[in-house]
């Protein structure tokens, strides 16, 4: 009977991991889930092996002697740790930090050490191994509580795939101390924990296809207005070939990328958000404000143009500080747009706020390829209106508030710093009624 809910475990691993791998022929966007079938492939070839099925073997005094099998049992336990782990990373991408890291390279280290795996040891191992493979456990049980806490509830199928495999811990530990044969507990709940997150995979899959397609058509309705009301596009200079552009490319990748596809979105949506927000023009708003409507932009940029480098070199808390609006995004455009041109290709943007004792600098610099002296010497009031927001407007708005406007350096060859200061009068300022703009 073991051998085949085994069998049938092994299975169901090679089925599913096959499935993942058919739908990332067709679908990019599920790349971010790559982990998952590894993960399947190594179940798989886990619970193929003797000691799937008589992990008791490896408690005691000791195996005497250690079989090829056993090694790959060893191998794969820890390497289904690292591919788990992995997985459970791509949820939460931006919180990965040092210990995350630090997982990797223990599993991964385990995964090697077990090639040679003498029988003295093995137990010791094991132990170590399961170890590992339970704190992966319990960072897909963290990951699965908060994407449910952030509102994404059909995680709440991978919080039970986790819960069922740290209970099936605990019998097995005491059915090892015993030292009775036993097929693994965890062995039988990888059938569960397969299911349940294939069942959330493809159910999430084809939520982000249908939210990214409403969100889609509500986007191109507000844009179809906005090209039909020509006090919105004066007010904000917005560029509508920008924005058809974006449009057609979400609809492009609804269907081959659609967690793009839902960035994509969500990041025209803030866009949007920000620069029709046409009061605002006259007042000052948080700094925080402009990093979210340069990310978005940015966002956008990246997707269309994918081997743009940008880089954002910030403290690590935002400064409370108020900027006039439409000040650093701009600055970012004319950069991508003019300064780079032709080379989007291998051209590098960095977006620079330093904080020093007596003010806060901003500084948009490229890699393009920079300003003849001759046009240089007139900026930035005879510079061209060519991005939404003139560097003009930009400059007179800066002096208009803070008393000195932008300072530009370029060399030809070699790049483009635009660059501005908020002095400190003006860094606690509060905002009068007239000037809150969002």
């Amino acid at each position: 009977m073991f051998a085949y809910l085994r069998a049938f475990c092994f299975a169901t691993c090679i089925l599913t991991g096959l499935y993942y791998l058919i739908l990332f022929r067709y679908y990019k966007g599920l790349n971010r889930t790559l982990w998952f079938p590894v993960l399947c492939f190594c179940f798989a070839i886990n619970v193929a092996q003797r000691l799937a099925l008589t992990p008791s073997l490896l408690i005691g005094d000791g195996m005497q002697s250690m079989g090829f099998s056993d090694n790959i049992y060893l191998i794969t336990l820890n390497l289904s740790s690292l591919a788990m782990n992995l997985y459970n990373g791509t949820a939460i991408s931006r919180e990965k930090n040092i210990y995350f890291r630090i997982y990797n390279y223990i599993a991964g280290t385990m995964a090697i050490a077990s090639l040679a795996v003498v029988p003295a040891i093995a137990q010791w191992v094991y132990l170590i191994s399961e170890i590992i493979f339970i704190v992966a456990c319990i960072f897909g049980l963290y990951v699965s509580y908060k994407m449910i806490n952030t509102g994404a509830k059909i995680h709440i199928y991978s919080l039970i795939s986790y819960v069922l495999l740290i209970c099936s811990f605990v019998p097995s530990s005491i059915l090892l101390v015993l030292k009775i044969d036993f097929l693994s507990f965890r062995v039988m709940m990888i059938p569960f924990y397969v299911f349940l997150h294939t069942f959330m995979l493809t159910r999430r899959y084809k939520e982000s296809i249908y939210r990214t397609k409403k969100m889609s058509d509500s986007l191109s309705e507000t844009i179809e207005s906005i090209g039909h009301s020509d006090n919105a596009l004066r007010c904000t200079q917005l560029k509508s070939e920008f924005l058809f552009d974006t449009l057609d490319l979400i609809r492009e990748k609804c269907d081959s990328d659609p967690f793009a596809a839902e960035d994509l979105t969500i990041a025209l949506s803030k866009f949007l958000r920000h620069t029709l927000n046409f009061q605002q023009l006259k007042g000052i708003v948080p700094l925080s404000n402009e990093l979210e409507l340069t990310r978005a932009y940015v966002a956008i940029e990246k997707e269309m143009y994918p081997e743009l480098d940008f880089q954002y070199r910030l403290p690590e808390t935002v400064p409370v500080v108020s900027v006039p609006p439409l000040s650093i995004q701009p600055l970012v455009e004319n950069a991508i747009e003019h300064g780079l041109e032709d080379s989007k290709k291998g051209g590098k943007v960095t977006l620079t706020i330093a904080l020093y004792k007596e003010y806060c600098q901003i500084d948009v610099s490229d890699n393009g390829k920079g300003i003849p002296e001759d046009m240089l010497a007139g900026l930035p009031d005879a510079f061209p209106q060519t991005t939404r927001i003139g560097l003009s407007s930009i400059n007179t708005r800066l002096i208009t508030r803070f008393g000195k406007g932008l300072v530009i350096q370029s060399e030809p060859g070699v790049g483009t710093s635009v660059s501005f200061v908020v002095p400190p009068e003006r860094q606690e300022d509060e905002q009068s009624p007239e000037d809150m703009a969002l």
